[in-house]
This record gives structure tokens, sequence and C-alpha cells, in this order.
């Protein structure tokens, strides 16, 4: 049986992970990321990047190592845009 801390726990994760397929899905529609902060975004993938090898070398759960993951591949997509902006 799954414990009310282990749920939270996996539903945080989701939640997190989800939460930047919103900003990519708009960088991609806009064909740009205009706005968004350097500061930001490079913080947020030094961040990830730290967070996904720890969470591997201590092997952590599946839900952290998909959380990092795919929040990694949200950032790549709205770094693309943002320094390389499609042209229409």
């Amino acid at each position: 049986m799954i414990e009310y801390i282990d749920l939270l726990c996996w539903i945080g994760n989701i939640i997190f992970a989800l939460s930047g397929i919103p900003q990519a899905v708009k960088c991609y529609q806009q064909g740009h990321g205009k706005g968004l902060s350097q500061a930001l975004l490079w913080m947020w993938v030094v961040g990830e990047i730290i967070a996904l090898f720890y969470a591997y070398m201590k092997d952590l759960p599946v839900p952290l190592l998909l959380n990092y993951s795919i929040n990694l591949i949200c950032l790549l997509v709205i770094l693309r845009y943002k320094y390389v902006p499609r042209r229409d």
C-alpha cells in the first residue's frame, strides 16, 4: 500500500515535471522566447542537470529522474527559441 507522503511526492513530481511544457509550447507556437530572463533559464538548466546527476548517482526513485529529464527537455526547447527564433 502506498503511503500518503509517497503519493504526495508522486503528485508533486508529476506537476513539477509538466510545469515547463506550457512555456515550451508557447515558445514553439510563437517561434521565439522573447521576454524570458536569461538568468532564470540558465540557473534552471544548471539546477536541473545537477539534480538529475544527483538523483541518478543516488539511485533515487524514477519519478525524480523523470521529473528532471522532462524539465531538461522542455528547457532545451525554450532555449532553442530564446536564442534561435523562428523566421516567419
